[in-house]
């Protein structure tokens, strides 16, 4: 079963698709996801995308800007999660994880709001 939301919001053009969100968020294997913005304002991606994988979020309010960003695989929760902070990170902007709340915030105060994570490969900072 598939979903689709069309919406156009100024210059910003939305197509999303998403699979049962039942197991996505289960974060049972890989899932199909189509998302396609352009020139769109950040925290509107990351409102659709967060949203969407049902990761709680605070975007901080000197998070601004326009970003273009394209998904059309399937990909598993963690990879979204990956090439939406990789895009973000190419655009100044930080994903900081705050208990089981990711904080999207401007990388210039990330580091003094990150909290050092424990990852398979020792300490390692988040970012």
């Amino acid at each position: 079963m598939r979903r689709h939301i069309l919406g156009a919001f100024g210059a910003a053009a939305l197509v999303l698709a998403a699979m049962p969100c039942g197991a996505f968020a289960q974060g049972r294997g890989a899932e199909a996801y189509t998302f396609a913005f352009q020139n769109a304002e950040i925290g509107l991606v990351v409102q659709e995308v967060l949203g969407q994988a049902g990761q709680p979020y605070a975007l901080d309010p000197a998070v601004s800007g326009k970003i273009s960003f394209r998904i059309d695989q399937r990909l598993t929760r963690e990879q979204l999660l990956a090439a939406l902070e990789a895009v973000l990170g190419a655009n100044n902007v930080a994903m900081v994880r705050n208990g089981d709340q990711l904080l999207i915030t401007p990388q210039s105060k990330a580091r003094s709001t990150a909290e050092v994570r424990r990852g398979v490969g020792g300490l390692r900072g988040a970012g």
